[in-house]
């Protein structure tokens, strides 16, 4: 498989990011035919020193046909299982399971799911095929706990990364211009393009490595596309493809109205489908924040009054976790 490396230095000007080097140009490049796998593609980006220093939580970065695709014998992870697993009563509402709400203006369900949210309902086949057509997507969280093929590309991930991870699947039908409204994420994410095609649109953070508290266009907060101006990275994946977006950025996400090849099998696809592979880098810096916190509040607290301590008076510098993709001891492996 020839894995072609496709750059986006977004906004590297007026970030003054050095180039990426040939090096990593050089290590994903696949021979044509050879057997590539998503865990070589994981550990290629993991132990690469231009990846750490040149892509790290700074710009986007998408690489064309760096694996196999949805349907193919090592992964078997597509639209036909999802609906399997639906037909199975395996896909139910929960807080972690929704439909987005079509044409939402930020990341949230439509109201008439929250009491089946409540009830804990399992997600009829009528349902998914109406609600996929009226332009929600569905959102998977831990899809590893539903398919197997997606707990092995998380279990791949954590062992290159050396970071806990977690993946989400994302289905949505062809041809649906707003899929995921604008909206940042906490982790830095691996795409990995499963099924059909999807076209990815970023903005740079508007706060480098947000804590949860300061994630935008969830919920009840809105992204004016309007003040957001043009994308600095444009991008249609197809299957096979991955897509690395550092913490942060703004991104938003549609289908194509027409995909044909989208499916990997010669024809057109009717949906897209890929996993989004969180790479869990807040963990250590918000459990280190939160604990500094926790600490200072205790502290002062004296009869029970209540103490707001904002994190820049306990930790004027942040506590920044490094890049693991590095083994700590020559040799070392999980």
């Amino acid at each position: 498989m020839a894995a072609a490396l496709l750059l986006v230095a977004t906004c590297a000007g007026a970030l003054q990011l050095p180039p990426v080097s040939t090096e990593l140009t050089s290590a994903l490049n696949q021979p044509s035919g050879a057997d590539v796998d998503w865990s070589n593609t994981f550990r290629t980006l993991a132990a690469s020193p231009a990846f750490a220093s040149t892509i790290w939580e700074q710009r986007p970065l998408h690489v064309a046909n760096a694996g196999p695709k949805g349907r193919s014998v090592s992964v078997k992870l597509h639209s036909g299982k999802v609906k399997a697993a639906c037909k199975a009563g395996l896909l139910e509402h929960t807080g972690a399971n929704i439909f987005t709400l079509a044409g939402g203006r930020t990341f949230s369900s439509p109201p008439d799911t929250r009491a089946l949210k409540a009830q804990g309902a399992a997600i009829r086949p009528r349902e998914l095929k109406r609600r996929l057509a009226q332009g929600s997507t569905l959102s998977l969280n831990r899809a590893g706990a539903v398919f197997p093929a997606a707990a092995v590309l998380v279990a791949a991930a954590a062992r290159a990364f050396r970071l806990p991870t977690v993946a989400n699947a994302y289905m949505t039908r062809a041809g649906v211009p707003s899929a995921l409204p604008p909206h940042n994420d906490r982790q830095s994410v691996l795409i990995v393009q499963l099924e059909g095609r999807k076209v990815w649109r970023t903005w740079p953070a508007a706060v480098a490595n947000p804590l949860q508290e300061q994630i935008r266009g969830k919920g009840r907060d809105e992204l004016d596309r309007a003040a957001l101006g043009e994308p600095s990275m444009t991008v249609t994946l197809s299957a096979g493809d991955l897509l690395y977006v550092p913490r942060g950025y703004i991104h938003a996400t549609a289908t194509p109205a027409s995909d044909e090849g989208g499916g990997g099998g010669g024809g057109a696809a009717a949906h897209s489908l890929h996993l989004t592979i969180g790479l869990e880098t807040e963990t250590v810096l918000g459990t280190w924040n939160r604990a500094v916190l926790c600490a200072a509040a205790l502290a002062s607290n004296d009869g029970g009054e209540k103490v707001q301590v904002t994190t820049e008076q306990c930790i004027p510098v942040p506590l920044a976790i490094t890049h693991c993709a590095r083994p700590l001891t020559p040799n070392a492996s999980l």
